[in-house]
């Protein structure tokens, strides 16, 4: 059903609207060759009817004889045309030209009327057998073909009466629907104020007529729990003021200052020691190679003495 009513809209949007198009070109044609051989009928006498104008085949019996009324009467017209400047009748020449050009323009609108019959039909015809076709693929999967529909040109008429009258009804149903959606979207607010008003109303009708027991009992155990906690951060501010005087005496300070003095006093005197040795070391680096000369000596010396005392301690344990 949903193909059914996509292929419908796309004849609505297209299909109708090419074919009427289609059709105005055609008509455009065609008035601009009945134009010409009304102008120029000498230059047709031996034309016949433009086939690109028409489908012939398949034509009907009242196509034919229009066409062929058509034809004759062209001739009729290139014929007094030719023979108009040589004629001894001009009353009854005058005539026949009136005749025909009355001819050539009933029956130029009569072919016109049947060809854009035909190609009404046959837009409809195919557009139809397209619809058809859908419905037959969604009722058996497409296994039997569509059986073949003429349509005559009262039923192509109401066809279109419908499906212009389906797509007015689309139209508005389309703006209903619009309206619908504003109409429903200012309920919606409606009632979402009405549900804060009623939220707000309860709120208040809850702490007007809310136990005064109740009330009270619970201003009550919130003095209480405010105390508790009161009593609490005094007890915590007496432990660190009690921290701090024990702590904190009078002696410890005496004492704390006297241990920085010490403290001082031996930092004084490890700088000069290490200021006199620094000074003895970039003495001896000033002598030159004779320094490391004597340091090597020296170091030799020592582990000597180290090995000698060894072997001294050996023997005396042995």
């Amino acid at each position: 059903m949903k193909d059914l009513i996509n292929t419908t809209q796309y004849i609505i949007q297209h299909a109708i609207p090419d074919r009427l198009e289609r059709i105005q070109s055609i008509s455009k044609v065609h008035t601009t060759h009945k134009k010409r051989a009304l102008d120029n009928g000498s230059v047709l006498c031996n034309s016949t009817v433009p086939t690109d104008l028409y489908t012939l085949e398949d034509i009907t019996k009242d196509e034919a004889g229009h066409l062929l009324n058509y034809a004759n009467t062209l001739k009729a017209w290139c014929r007094y045309e030719t023979l108009q400047s040589s004629s001894d009748q001009p009353d009854e020449d005058e005539r026949i030209g009136l005749w025909c050009k009355e001819r050539l323009q009933l029956d130029g609108e009569n072919i016109e009327r049947d060809w854009i019959r035909r190609d009404i039909e046959n837009a409809l015809h195919a557009d139809y057998e397209n619809v058809a076709r859908m419905i037959t693929v969604e009722a058996d999967g497409g296994l039997q073909p569509p059986p073949p529909v003429m349509i005559d040109k009262e039923e192509s008429d109401a066809l279109i009466r419908t499906i212009t009258h389906n797509r007015a009804d689309v139209n508005r149903l389309k703006i209903a629907n619009i309206q619908q959606r504003e109409i429903l979207s200012d309920r919606v607010k409606q009632y979402f104020e009405i549900v804060v008003d009623i939220l707000d109303t309860m709120q208040r009708i809850m702490e007007k007529y809310n136990d005064r027991y109740e009330q009270e009992k619970n201003k009550a155990f919130d003095t209480y729990q405010s105390t508790l906690t009161d009593a609490l951060i005094l007890k915590i501010k007496t432990l660190h003021v009690t921290v701090l005087n024990t702590t904190y005496s009078k002696n410890l300070v005496s004492s704390l200052q006297m241990l920085r003095s010490l403290l001082e006093s031996q930092s004084q005197d490890t700088h000069g020691r290490l200021s006199a040795i620094e000074h003895q070391l970039q003495e001896y680096q000033d002598l030159g190679p004779e320094f490391e000369t004597l340091r090597a000596a020296y170091e030799r010396l020592l582990k000597d003495i180290q090995t000698t005392e060894d072997d001294i301690r050996r023997i005396t344990n042995g």
